[in-house]
């Protein structure tokens, strides 16, 4: 039941960080930055990579 919910949880995470994403690239990048520090800028430096970043940063920060 828990993969259910983090899960569903995930994906509100994500449809949040596509609509920064789809607007500029860089709401997700300042985003990424201000919550979570400039270390927080992943080594994979794609649009998708920045996404996956701060989607799962958000995640964790929120099952904590």
């Amino acid at each position: 039941m828990s993969n259910v919910v983090n899960e569903r949880i995930k994906g509100e995470i994500l449809e949040d960080v596509m609509v920064m994403a789809e607007e500029d690239i860089w709401n997700v990048i300042f985003a990424l930055t201000d919550e979570f520090g400039t270390s927080s800028i992943p080594e994979n430096i794609s649009r998708e990579g920045f996404i996956n970043q701060l989607v799962e940063l958000r995640f964790e920060e929120k099952c904590l």
